[in-house]
């Protein structure tokens, strides 16, 4: 039987690198992120999501408005879960969450997008706090450190995971 988690966390905060790290690991990994952003230009998705969430949450067209979802992901539950259960349909065991304190947040959205303090600022205040997330997750990956810092979390992450599984 496979266990499968979720992945989640703030913008910039690892986790490609943690994906990445899991599966060097020899773990079957899938990006979500990659899945959805293929799912968002498919036409047919897209016409039959359109018809469940509302075209309240389309722009143009077919054109899906994410942060007018996003946000209604995280401000009702009865939409969350309908989004969830159209868009994500595999059994999930539990879910683990990147953490990273804000000002190293920051600084490295600043550096992969080339974009000022104040660009990072905003973009990350618009997205759902890290408060929320931390309530509804299993395990905790902090990356406020080194690569190798980051690593010895993730493996320490895999372990208690697998302890539990067994």
């Amino acid at each position: 039987m496979q266990n499968n988690y979720i992945l989640t966390g703030s913008i910039a905060s690892g986790k490609s690198s943690v994906l990445k790290i899991i599966a060097d690991e020899g773990y079957m990994t899938i990006s979500a992120d990659d899945v959805v952003k293929e799912l968002y230009k498919d036409e047919e998705f897209l016409k039959s999501f359109k018809d469940l969430i509302g075209k309240e949450y389309f722009t143009e067209g077919l054109k899906l408005d994410k942060d007018k979802m996003r946000c209604a992901i995280f401000t009702d539950t009865a939409f969350k879960e309908k989004v969830e259960a159209f868009v994500h349909h595999i059994e999930i065991k539990g879910i683990i969450f990147v953490d990273i304190d804000k000002d190293i947040q920051v600084e490295r959205l600043m550096n992969r997008n080339n974009i000022t303090k104040e660009e990072a600022v905003s973009r990350i205040d618009t997205r759902v706090t890290n408060d929320e997330k931390l309530k509804a997750s299993g395990y905790i990956i902090l990356n406020n450190s080194t690569h190798s810092d980051l690593k010895r979390e993730v493996l320490k992450t895999l372990e208690r995971i697998n302890e539990k599984a067994n």
